[in-house]
């Protein structure tokens, strides 16, 4: 059966996601493509007709990820390697994989922060909008030991061990209208998470903020059932929403922050010798994590400026009139975390200023 049709299909979705995945796991370019190539082979063996883009995506993780560690045990790479399957989850499934960590069902994941934090309540001092200004700001403080040490052990009590953070840059604001004020976003429906401290700051700022699952915000876009959304330039340009937007506005509100966990119990039982192992490799994995994001970033915003879709970078005088606007929310999250984490965040901001 010919399935060119099919694998430029899907080639056309997913590669650039599974090559960054592989690229991440293997260090080596030409290893990653040929990965990559293999899994999309095996899928179409695998399941030529199946086209639920939810689970697609989930297989072709899975494929690749296992793919990937394949080529590492063949490089005879430490024993520790042995240890790990994976298991990538469908899009809106970032509660559930929580959860299965909490209960030893898996063993290690990295979801968003806003997920995470309805495990961990703590965790909702990093939706304080507008709390860092740069991105050198946002990872001295996501790097500062003295402040994963602290919220670290908020992580503990749920039986989560935070192994560290990392990011994917800020998320941003893409709409069909120009943006350069608060003002400008009355009454536009806006796909945010499900997150109370999210929202409220739409609505602070006049927008009508409506949660949708991630795997349905195309359609939504497409349809106009919202007007505008949210998230980091990477992933408007991987999953395609600058196609159904013509402007993207660099509001740099959120940090797009990753913490990385693991089941505490699954770690505390581990030898101290493979404890070393799963630090040390999450240390190599965000480096590198670190410099695909900086040689990628630029190649993203060129394709979205070469598909027509207009970025639009604010003013410090603009921004300032959004971070007014929306400072009540931390109010509210320094209300809702613990005295200690709040302080800890805010002493370490303190530091990168005064660097």
């Amino acid at each position: 059966m010919d399935h060119s049709n099919r694998l430029e299909e899907l080639v056309a979705k997913h590669e650039h996601t599974l090559y960054r995945a592989a690229l991440a796991l293997l260090g080596d370019p030409q290893e990653a493509e040929d990965a990559v190539q293999d899994t999309f082979l095996r899928y179409l063996e695998k399941r030529p007709d199946l086209r639920d883009g939810e689970h697609e995506r989930a297989w072709l993780l899975k494929g690749a990820a296992n793919r990937c560690k394949s080529t590492l045990r063949q490089r005879k790479r430490h024993p520790a390697v042995e240890l790990l399957d994976v298991y990538p989850a469908p899009e809106g499934e970032g509660r559930e994989v929580v959860e299965a960590v909490q209960n030893n069902e898996i063993t290690i994941t990295d979801t968003a922060n806003a997920v995470q934090a309805n495990f961990v309540a703590d965790a909702f001092v990093l939706d304080v909008p507008f709390a860092f200004p740069t991105l050198e700001a946002m990872r001295y403080t996501l790097a500062d030991p003295t402040f994963v040490d602290v919220i670290g052990k908020s992580y503990d009590t749920a039986n989560l061990h935070l192994l560290g953070y990392a990011d994917t840059y800020f998320r941003v604001l893409s709409t069909n209208k120009p943006v350069y004020e608060p003002a400008d976003l009355k009454g536009m429906t806006i796909r945010t998470m499900e997150n109370e401290y999210h929202m409220e700051a739409w609505r602070e700022l006049g927008a009508n903020p409506t949660p949708l699952a991630f795997n349905e915000l195309y359609t939504a876009l497409q349809q106009g059932t919202v007007d505008a959304q949210e998230n980091p330039l990477e992933l408007i340009y991987s999953q395609k929403f600058f196609e159904q937007q013509d402007y993207v506005i660099l509001t740099n509100h959120l940090g797009q922050i990753i913490p990385c966990v693991m089941s505490k119990s699954y770690y505390d039982a581990l030898p101290e010798e493979y404890q070393k192992v799963i630090d040390q490799g999450w240390e190599v994995g965000l480096k590198r994590c670190y410099e695909f994001l900086e040689e990628n970033e630029a190649v993203v915003e060129q394709a979205i400026r070469d598909s027509g879709t207009e970025i639009i970078e604010l003013t410090p005088e603009q921004l300032a009139k959004f971070q007014e606007a929306t400072a009540g929310v931390g109010d509210m999250i320094q209300k809702a975390v613990s005295a200690e984490v709040y302080e800890a965040l805010q002493a370490s901001c303190a530091g990168f200023d005064a660097q």
